[in-house]
């Protein structure tokens, strides 16, 4: 197995390991990270309800996980999108390469991003 295979298999699984030991804090303690923009401006930014949305869906409630972020799903694929344009550029290159391609891709996920924060905070969602 190339370096760069393992190397990027041991990112892969810190981040599980994680994500894991977060899952099993939340689940199990009930303690969650605070946003910390709505501790101190008040308003939802476009990633609250994220952790809800998690902890209802591995309890089946999907309607309920839907309402708590409705932004997670686009989050995910854009965030997993990235994961993988960088995971490949690496093992091609060496070089982890962030800015995903096409550009027009970003500024769509930043201006959906930006509008679900506003609609939120007016809409109360």
């Amino acid at each position: 197995m190339s370096e760069r295979v393992k190397k990027l298999l041991t990112v892969y699984a810190v981040v599980a390991a994680v994500l894991g030991a977060y899952a099993v804090v939340v689940l199990g303690f009930h303690i969650s990270i605070p946003c910390v923009f709505r501790l101190i401006t008040g308003l939802k930014c476009p990633g609250c309800g994220n952790t809800g949305f998690v902890i209802n869906a591995a309890h089946f409630r999907f309607g309920e996980a839907l309402r708590s972020n409705y932004m997670f799903i686009p989050e995910m694929l854009y965030v997993g999108y990235a994961a993988g344009h960088a995971s490949v550029t690496y093992l091609r290159t060496g070089n982890a390469d962030f800015m995903i391609k096409p550009g027009w891709l970003n500024i769509a996920f930043l201006v959906l991003f930006l509008g679900w924060w506003v609609v939120r905070n007016i809409a109360g969602l």
